[in-house]
Formats: structure tokens, sequence, C-alpha cells
């Protein structure tokens, strides 16, 4: 807040503002001329289509028909959702391995400072690197299968992992670590007398979390890598058919599985007192 001419001026116009008020306009103008473009229509392709208009209350009917067998469904349910669950677990379990390794390599009080900035500036590109950009390098070398998803969710696992337990491992006291190498203790001392032991609680909870969210990008990832017995896949395969009530319960199931997951991670970040 500045006075100028005798008067209050709240807003600052400096550089900043007008910068981030330009990209503003620009991102505007932008998103108002790709829907000027894309074309967007309805077309009439299903009963529930009627004149290019799309009737709500006949989808909600379509719903809760049920005209299933729910016996054939839940056991084939069962099959899917195991298997997206454990791509799931296996991308999260395997980049907990590589991360905690890299994380420990990262940490600059138990690492290198060139080592530590190599990880991290590594571990920062592939972040940047959407996970559908390296599953699509893995389909092209391992092919349409559930080995190119893990590979994919994997990465983006371990450089989160490396992120997150990296930050942790250098909260550990450091009184603690000064002790262990007064005693003589070597680097693999520091990690198993202090490291691990004062941070265990934190690498349960950042792992129940990240489960989490690799359950959300395994269901897409059905589809999309053509991953056999999958939700992602089935569900692809009702909407193709326009069978809403296998819709409605399969998005049914995925949202109590992420409820679930979520509430698991919840709790034990609340333990792990993780903000």
């Amino acid at each position: 807040m500045r006075i100028k001419n005798g008067k209050i001026q709240i807003k600052n116009y400096n550089f900043q503002y007008w910068t981030l008020n330009a990209i503003i306009f620009v991102l505007a103008i932008i998103t108002i001329y790709s829907f000027t473009t894309l074309g967007l229509n309805v077309e009439k392709h299903n009963p529930i289509f009627d004149s290019h208009y799309f009737r709500i209350g006949q989808m909600i009917e379509s719903f809760l028909k049920f005209d299933l067998d729910l016996k054939k469904y839940f056991s084939k349910m069962i099959v899917s959702l195991i298997s997206t669950f454990g791509l799931a677990f296996l991308s999260t379990v395997l980049g907990l391995i590589f991360g905690v390794i890299l994380a420990l390599m990262s940490a600059r009080n138990l690492s290198n400072k060139y080592i530590s900035d190599l990880i991290r500036g590594m571990n920062t590109a592939v972040r940047a690197i959407p996970t559908f950009l390296i599953v699509l390098l893995c389909i092209s070398i391992y092919g349409m299968s559930g080995t190119s998803a893990v590979i994919g969710m994997t990465f983006h696992s371990t450089a989160f992992f490396v992120k997150v337990l990296g930050e942790t491992f250098e909260e550990v006291d450091e009184g603690a670590l000064e002790g262990i190498k007064s005693l003589g203790g070597s680097w693999i001392d520091l990690v198993y007398a202090v490291v691990l032991p004062s941070s265990i609680t934190k690498i349960v909870a950042w792992s129940a979390f990240r489960l989490e969210i690799n359950f959300g990008v395994a269901v897409i990832m059905g589809p999309f890598a053509a991953v056999q017995n999958s939700i992602g896949s089935d569900l692809k395969r009702a909407v193709s058919t326009y069978n809403f009530t296998e819709i409605f319960l399969t998005i049914t199931v995925i949202f109590m599985t992420m409820y679930g997951l979520q509430y698991l991670a919840e709790q034990l970040k609340k333990r792990a007192k993780i903000d």
C-alpha cells in the first residue's frame, strides 16, 4: 500500500503486476479461441441423445435399471480390482525401494554436495515429465502390457519418494548423527541406527499416500496401456457399449476403493504428524 498524490493506493502497479495480468489475458484468449475452433458437438449415437441435446433424466434412468447379472459382474470385478491394485502396489513398492536409496544419497546431511545436487536435478527432470509420456515410451519398447504401466508408474513413484523422503532425512537430529560419527560409525551405521528408525513412521505414511495416487493412475493405465483384467479396461468397455449400469457400479467400486485408501493415508499421516 502506497500514498500517491494524497490518495491511498492499495494496488502496486509494478512489473510483476502487469506481467501476471498479461499472462492471464493471453491464457484467456487461448482458451476462448480453442473452444471456438474445437467444433464441439453431440451426435445422436444412441437413444439417450435426442436432437443433439443430452437427456439427463434418461441417463439416470439407465443408471438405475440394474439389468445386469450381479453375481457374474462382481466375480469379474474382484479380479479386476485385485489386478489394478496389484499394479499400484507393485509400482509403489518398487518406487519406495529405489526412492529410499536415492533419497539417502540426495540428503545433504548424508551425502556429498555434488552427488546430492546431481540426484536432485535428475529427480526434478523426471517429475517434470508426465507419467503418460514415460508409459508411452515404455510401450514402444515392451508393447501394450502391464509391464509398461508398472515401469512408467515406478519412475514417478521413485521421483516422488526421492523428493519427500530426501527432505524427511534432512530433518534428522544432527546431534544423533554426530554422536554416531564420534563413535566411529560408518555411513551405513548412520542410516540403520538413526535415519531409518527416526523416519519410519513418515516413510509408511508417505507410502500409503503414494499408493492412493498410484491406484488412481492404475485405473487410467488400464485402457491406456491395454492392461487386461483391469478396472480401467472394464470401464472403457462399458462406456463403449453404453452399459450405464456397469458404468455406475464400476465408478462406485473405484470411488469406495479410493476413499478407503485416502482414509488410510490420512490416518497414517496424522500419526506421523505430516502436514
